[in-house]
């Protein structure tokens, strides 16, 4: 792997998702390619939730087509396989660019301090996704004996899961989802999932086309209490005046022979995961705003059962060793984009985009445009004397994976596809991965 060199600002960063490559990218455009990017990421592959978490239903290949480009672009680099805090430093990385940004992701679950928690049975949303798009660091899932799913949330995450497990599998046959997963989707048996969402409607800040699809699909009864739609929407965003017009279609909609039940729990939480030696139901209460507007106990307390319990209620970000963060709020502390520690002293060129800056309310369009900002703050900002981090990995015996190395992977991938007739089929063994991926 050859060193950079030249006169270009040279810039580190850490996390090569959507906000770490659309940081790069707006870097490049910004300079007028007068810089020289390197984007880590432990994986071995690039992309990160785009690859590694959102359903194989949903298309983002353009999106994925465009951060290509992104990393065809003269002095842009992927280093896959490169984990910072494990194999490079803080120290290292300062000292080998003029910047260095931080666009490591939300990859931790908010907990939901409920008893019962630990509960096997009682799982990360987000795990789950990872498993059935294939992801690098998939926990696989047996769906065996399951017949109820409750799914705490009503976020992009949770209507996922929910369309994942009410979907017919032969629905997935074309898509990339692992051969392994589908299979095993075909044999499950869950007949009836319940979301707990512990507002009502007009708190939901779904796509209208995301929840259209929920609420439309083929053999799925659809059941929730009609009087949460007794709201005045008409000062909402336009976005959750668009959904109330969905979900008062959905009461109409009758289902015949319906061979799975859809039931949307508002104003509903749960209280405790109940089970011996693995979950087997879920305590809940109603709840209610109280008359400063703060969410209380509404009572009504009740159970459910429950084989599986998916927590899709927000996630949030994890240290790196040494860099300044806030356990509190989960989150690198940043002033004007560029990194903060504790007492709000700013640290000489270091920045955080994404989620890790502002945290997992957003989407990916919000991502891009944070990126943006993070760019022109940097490239407004300070250029230091960098060293050399290829030497730095080279001394210490780690061998990043390249844009080629990326590349190769997507060539099996799509091959094997085409033998069953697949746009691609994921390849999810480590060490298949790290094999194609370096050329060997």
């Amino acid at each position: 792997m050859g060193e950079q060199t030249g006169g270009n600002l040279r810039i580190g960063i850490v996390g090569a998702g959507v906000a770490g490559l659309a940081t790069a990218s707006r870097l490049v455009a910004r300079s007028g390619h007068r810089v020289e990017v390197d984007l880590f990421d432990r994986n071995l592959t690039p992309f990160g939730l785009l690859r590694n978490g959102v359903a194989p239903d949903h298309d983002y290949r353009g999106l994925i087509a465009e951060f290509e480009e992104t990393l065809r672009q003269p002095g842009v680099r992927f280093l896959g396989g490169v984990e910072v805090g494990r194999d490079l430093t803080r120290a290292d990385l300062l000292a080998a660019y003029d910047a260095v940004v931080y666009a490591t992701g939300a990859p931790a679950d908010r907990l939901l301090d409920v008893p019962g928690e630990d509960l096997p049975g009682v799982s990360s949303g987000r795990a789950f996704a990872q498993w059935y798009s294939g992801g690098e660091d998939a926990v696989p899932f047996d769906l065996t004996g399951v017949a109820q799913v409750v799914i705490v949330g009503l976020g992009d995450v949770a209507v996922d899961l929910a369309r994942v497990l009410l979907k017919s599998p032969a629905s997935f046959a074309e898509t990339d989802m692992p051969e392994g997963v589908r299979r095993h989707l075909e044999g499950h048996r869950v007949r009836d999932i319940t979301v707990l969402v512990r507002r009502g409607p007009e708190a939901c800040r779904l796509k209208p086309r995301d929840l259209g699809e929920l609420l439309s699909l083929p053999g799925v009864a659809v059941r929730f209490d009609h009087t949460a739609l007794d709201v005045d929407v008409s000062a909402l965003p336009e976005r959750v005046q668009e959904a109330f017009v969905l979900w008062r279609a959905a009461t109409l909609r009758e289902v015949q022979g319906a061979r799975t039940k859809l039931r949307i729990k508002f104003w509903t939480r749960p209280l405790e995961f109940r089970g011996a030696g693995r979950v087997d139901g879920v305590r809940i209460e109603k709840t209610m705003l109280d008359k400063a507007g703060r969410l209380v106990s509404g009572g009504k307390p009740d159970m459910i059962p429950a084989q599986l319990v998916l927590r899709a209620t927000g996630s949030r970000g994890v240290p790196l060793p040494d860099v300044p963060f806030d356990q509190r709020t989960g989150l690198i502390p940043t002033d004007d984009h560029r990194v903060v520690d504790l007492t709000g002293a700013v640290q000489p060129g270091e920045y955080a985009a994404g989620w890790i800056a502002i945290g997992w309310t957003s989407g990916f369009g919000a991502q891009r445009r944070n990126a943006d900002a993070v760019a022109a703050r940097l490239l407004a900002d300070l250029v230091r004397e960098p060293g050399s981090v290829d030497r730095l990995l080279a001394e210490r015996g780690i061998r990043p994976v390249g844009f080629d190395g990326w590349q190769r992977v997507a060539a099996a991938e799509r091959a094997l596809g085409a033998e069953h007739g697949r746009v691609r089929e994921r390849i999810t063994d480590p060490e298949t991965l790290a094999r194609l991926a370096h050329g060997e």
